[in-house]
């Protein structure tokens, strides 16, 4: 299993200089990746209520959002080896073929280290403050997905979806990474776990238990199998926003990521058993992280696996 970091480009230790410290100390000590998250906008009087939370509301890391393609391509310029993530980019937000241009060039410009997380989106806010049709948003989707793909494999292009037309054209550049950088889909539902077995790469899970992320792998698979996909060409990589507290909490009901550390540590190991690719760890979730709390942590989970 291969073991990521969250780069603090949101939360309490945002800041340039940290993101540098903490990207050129990941690629020394042996992370295998780096990680950002998609967040446009922080709704006070929201619609939607934040899953994470139990009064629905967005905590104080976002109040502050470095957006994640602009800080991977600062750290791609900072590192050589380290591969690059986003979990996840909502992809009815961005207009696709400028998307498609903005990815293959921080995978050029990376030499190929960039992954791509995926995802419907799920607030209504943020879709309306962007723009974005929140009601056709899994539709656009599958649409703007299925046009950046065309962009990045044909040497002249011509795609006609229902949100998207492109008339013939010349595409450049295509990505370092061929067909394109892995594709996961952020998934919850029947749909987007289709979504993640048939049109991507694999699935990007992250806020729930282990059993119920686990349950979530084996329905894209067999959603994969019956789509005549091979299960062993997908990726499984899993988010684990990180809030450590002394005590225990009851496992049946404990997202991952949350509990002591011993409970996380068994928590990535019961996901690397169940052959879970990669995990990542973002610690800027916590609202009172402090620097010696940061660098703890980030030693703690370079040596979760023993």
């Amino acid at each position: 299993m291969r073991i990521g970091f969250g780069l603090p480009h949101h939360g309490v230790r945002v800041s340039p200089e940290n993101i540098v410290a903490v990207a050129e100390r990941a690629e020394t000590v042996g992370y295998d990746s780096l990680w950002t998250l998609d967040r446009v906008i922080k709704t006070i009087d929201f619609t939607t209520p934040y899953p994470g939370s139990e009064d629905g509301s967005l905590g104080e890391q976002y109040d502050t959002v470095y957006e994640h393609l602009t800080v991977l391509t600062y750290v791609a310029a900072l590192t050589s080896r380290i591969r690059l993530g986003v979990s996840v980019l909502n992809l009815p937000l961005y207009q696709p073929v400028l998307l498609a241009k903005r990815l293959a060039t921080l995978d050029q410009l990376s030499g190929g280290r960039l992954i791509v997380g995926l995802g419907a989106g799920w607030s209504e806010d943020e879709f309306a403050a962007a723009g974005g049709d929140f009601r056709r948003r899994g539709a656009v989707a599958d649409d703007y997905l299925g046009a950046m793909k065309a962009l990045w494999k044909e040497d002249e292009v011509e795609y006609r979806g229902r949100f998207v037309e492109i008339r013939r054209s010349v595409f450049g550049p295509k990505p370092r990474q061929e067909p394109h950088p892995p594709l996961l889909m952020g998934a919850f539902s029947a749909r987007a776990l289709a979504r993640a077995a048939t049109a991507a790469d694999g699935f990007m899970g992250c806020c729930a238990p282990v059993g119920t992320l686990l349950s979530f792998r084996r329905r894209m698979e067999e959603a994969a199998e019956a789509a005549g996909r091979r299960v062993d060409a997908l990726q499984s990589i899993i988010r684990c926003n990180v809030h450590l507290q002394e005590e225990a909490l009851p496992d049946e009901s404990r997202p991952f990521g949350s509990g002591t550390f011993a409970q996380v540590r068994d928590d990535v190991l019961r996901l690397r058993d169940a052959g879970v690719d990669e995990v990542f760890f973002d610690i800027y979730h916590q609202t009172h992280l402090t620097r010696g709390d940061e660098v703890r942590q980030f030693e703690q989970f370079r040596g979760i696996l023993g």
